[in-house]
């Protein structure tokens, strides 16, 4: 993240690592994803943490576990 002089903040998209996880069968994959951060940057910044990395995950179901629960995300 970047403050410029007018306190503008200036936040640059990453492709970072994220994980797509089935909450039914416990699938877990890797894939890139663009991820700004910006609101979270913001929030760990005014507390005085300095971000090294992030993890994203992303929990639902797989296409086979939505298949056998007809298509519901429960």
């Amino acid at each position: 993240m970047t403050v410029v002089a007018d306190g503008e903040v200036r936040v640059a998209v990453a492709v970072v690592a994220a994980r797509l996880v089935c909450r039914r069968c416990g699938r877990d994959e890797n894939v890139a994803a663009e991820f700004t951060g910006g609101a979270c940057l913001t929030v760990a910044e005014a507390r005085g943490f300095v971000v090294d990395g992030a993890e994203v995950a992303f929990d639902g179901r797989c296409p086979p576990c939505r298949a056998v629960t007809g298509g519901r995300n429960t």
